[in-house]
């Protein structure tokens, strides 16, 4: 018959496992309570940390109230700071992202296109009550319908080449490089009609 486990070693051994067991369940508390945390939203828990204020100063010998208003307040610091480093996080990662490939000409106008609409397209625009063509609150952004835009020849002259203007017809968009000590470039300010864009050139002078 074999030798029996010494008592203290197998008691030394169950507590062990049970501290591991511990452990792991902790651990998966930890994880389940930052989950709910990054969901939770903080001005919902501070109506209700009011209300339990209000509930502490009508009936200060309450401890269960007391209790949780304790217990709220812990959740809402808890749930501001795991917030906070969830933005960092994610500032950081937008930071040390790679920079998306260059875009063409054709790729920008069309990307710009509904973000730089003209106000007056918009169909809530009112010259003096809403210049800025804003849609009411929880309305979506409403346009009048555009003409489709007419296929003119658009001609580069040679002295333009020769001077290292870049030309697009899309946006009108002429760039001089034409100084070596710096960059001279003429944008043009931005008309809109209902017809077409329309730009008129301005000179803007750098270095």
């Amino acid at each position: 018959m074999g030798k029996s486990m010494n008592p203290m070693e197998a008691f030394r051994r169950e507590q062990k496992k049970k501290a591991r067991e511990l452990k792991k369940h902790r651990q998966e508390r930890q994880k389940d309570k930052l989950s709910k945390l990054s969901s939770m939203d903080p001005s919902e828990l501070k109506e209700q940390l009011k209300n339990l204020e209000r509930q502490v100063i009508s009936n200060p010998t309450d401890g269960p109230t007391r209790k949780r208003k304790q217990e709220l307040e812990d959740t809402l610091r808890a749930v501001v700071k795991k917030q906070k480093e969830m933005a960092e996080d994610e500032r950081k990662r937008q930071a040390n992202a790679p920079l998306p490939p260059p875009m063409s000409m054709t790729e920008l106008a069309e990307a710009n296109k509904e973000k730089f609409q003209n106000p007056e397209n918009s169909i809530y625009y009112h010259p003096t009550l809403n210049p800025f063509g804003a849609p009411p609150p929880g309305m979506p952004q409403r346009y009048h319908k555009m003409p489709p835009p007419t296929d003119e020849p658009t001609s580069v002259s040679r002295d333009d080449q020769e001077n290292g203007h870049l030309y697009h017809p899309d946006l009108h968009l002429r760039v001089l490089f034409k100084s070596p000590r710096g960059l001279r470039c003429r944008v043009e300010q931005f008309r809109f009609d209902h017809r077409r864009l329309r730009l008129h050139m301005l000179k803007l002078q750098a270095g």
